[in-house]
């Protein structure tokens, strides 16, 4: 354990060397882009897809709170690849935080340094933490609403909750998972009145989703979009969704970093199957 300090120091240092002339990705460009349109005209678009799916015109498809994030930043700062890129930089010192405050409240006898050690050995998420995507957003802000009401939550906690998870869902839509996990893990405690807090909360806020939509009246557009934008539509439907559902395990496993990342989680439960 004595060696954990010197080792996690040398991570972060290693990580940070590595934020110089980080190789920009299509999606920097890309999310950047949406973030410029929004900020010049007022509203999200895309020219890189000129003629699909009328993405050049409106584009309703849009990380959309992440778009809003990354058009302050190109507002508040020249516009250059780290000023996009700082959107998972932000989200990532908040999470190791709030990661550090979970840890030192619930388990004060753990050492941080080996948190620490943890999270920046984790090659996918020091990769994450300076790309231009919603990822880190979506983690930190479900992760905040998670540490609200896991334990004795109140209706004020439940509120906050569903604010926060439902920010995570409009940063992107995969973000609603924190909407139903907390929605079960309140009716897991019996706590009717929070969930009832939290359920309506969520409704409203998970509404300003459409918001873009309604204001340019593009409901269809939407519509048309959805249903045929590639990373979508071949998972319409009952029995896509179903063969979705039944091959997501891969997932775990796509890539070196996932891999490691599930055997170590596999490994750790064997270790700990009698707890």
């Amino acid at each position: 354990m004595k060696y954990l300090k010197p080792l996690a120091i040398f991570l972060i240092l290693l990580a940070i060397c590595g934020y110089y002339h980080r190789h920009p990705t299509d999606d920097d460009a890309w999310f950047a882009e949406q973030s410029y349109w929004l900020l010049k005209v007022g509203y999200i678009k895309s020219e890189f897809f000129r003629g699909f799916l009328d993405w050049n015109n409106h584009y309703f498809l849009s990380h959309k709170l992440f778009i809003v994030l990354g058009a302050g930043l190109q507002y508040l700062l020249p516009l250059s690849p780290y000023t996009s890129k700082l959107s998972g930089l932000l989200f990532f010192f908040i999470l190791v935080a709030l990661l550090l405050f979970y840890q030192l409240k619930n388990h004060p006898q753990l050492n941080s340094w080996l948190l620490l050690t943890l999270v920046f050995s984790n090659t996918l998420l020091v990769r994450m933490s300076f790309e231009n995507r919603p990822e880190l957003m979506v983690t930190t802000l479900g992760f905040a609403s998670f540490l609200l009401i896991y334990k004795d939550p109140n209706y004020l906690k439940s509120a906050l909750a569903a604010c926060l998870g439902s920010l995570a869902a409009l940063s992107h839509l995969n973000g609603v998972i924190y909407l139903v996990a907390g929605f079960v893990l309140l009716f897991y405690y019996k706590n009717y009145r929070s969930l009832l807090i939290f359920s309506t909360l969520s409704f409203i806020f998970l509404a300003f989703y459409f918001y873009d939509i309604w204001q340019f009246n593009g409901f269809t557009a939407w519509q048309h979009q959805f249903s045929n934008d590639p990373a979508t539509r071949d998972s319409l439907g009952l029995i896509n969704k179903l063969k979705v559902m039944a091959s997501y395990p891969y997932l775990f496993f796509e890539s070196p970093e996932q891999a490691a990342l599930s055997l170590l989680l596999l490994a750790l439960g064997w270790y700990c199957r009698a707890f």
